[in-house]
């Protein structure tokens, strides 16, 4: 994990991704969606088993990674680097661009398929596709969504009055955030999970917990069958 061009502070640890993935029951040609997805841990482990990938996550920060010449987040503190302006219009994030290290610099770097990846709210996931179009299109949904253990979790919103976004601005807007309750995020997961997953398919997901972890204590959907949970 420590050669991996591009790491975030809460990348997955790599044998544990392949574990997720091998538990999803990831293989060669099914498609693999994490809706949290972050630096992309798990969906490298989900391509290196031949899955074909879809990744989301809400932080644009996350997903448009550094430039090359940025090592550290100290030289930005220390001046050495120029502040980004919050004004300045973002540019499309291409799979081809190699002056930054982003999610594709990691799967260029094993020589494996580049993932599609997506920036949404998965608290509002299926309002960001049209029509059923997302709806039971996947084999595997693996993910470590944002507990609050190692980074606190967002979705879109504001607290207090909104104000509109004049229309020249729209393309470049990035909505406000605010907390994600822990309790939602595991809900939504499920529900994300329930509705994109094939009959059959398989959703392997990381849930706090401590040794003492029964079934009982695995949250439930009516549409998922649990098959097994290893504190």
């Amino acid at each position: 994990l420590k050669q991996r061009l591009y790491l975030g502070p809460t990348a997955l640890d790599a044998e544990l991704a392949l574990i997720m993935a091998n538990a999803a029951g990831v293989r060669e040609g099914c498609s693999t969606l994490d809706p949290f997805a972050g630096t992309g841990s798990i969906l490298v482990a989900c391509a290196a088993l031949g899955g074909r990938c879809l990744g989301s996550d809400i932080d644009w920060k996350v997903l448009r990674g550094k430039h090359v010449s940025e090592r550290d987040s100290g030289e930005r503190r220390r001046g050495a680097l120029p502040r980004k302006q919050p004004s300045a219009a973002l540019q499309p994030l291409h799979a081809d661009d190699r002056e930054r290290r982003t999610i594709f610099a990691n799967f260029r770097q094993y020589g494996l398929p580049l993932p599609e990846i997506l920036r949404m709210d998965s608290s509002r996931f299926f309002d960001s596709f049209r029509g059923p179009s997302i709806e039971g299109a996947f084999d595997c949904v693996v993910s470590d969504p944002p507990y609050g253990v190692r980074a606190g979790a967002r979705c879109a919103g504001k607290d207090g009055a909104v104000k509109p976004v004049p229309d020249e601005l729209r393309r470049e807007h990035v909505p406000a955030t605010k907390p994600y309750a822990t309790a939602d995020v595991l809900c939504d997961l499920l529900e994300i999970a329930a509705r994109c997953l094939k009959r059959g398919g398989r959703l392997a997901y990381l849930l706090p917990a401590t040794n003492d972890l029964t079934p009982e204590d695995v949250p439930r959907h009516p549409a998922l069958t649990l098959v097994a949970c290893e504190p």
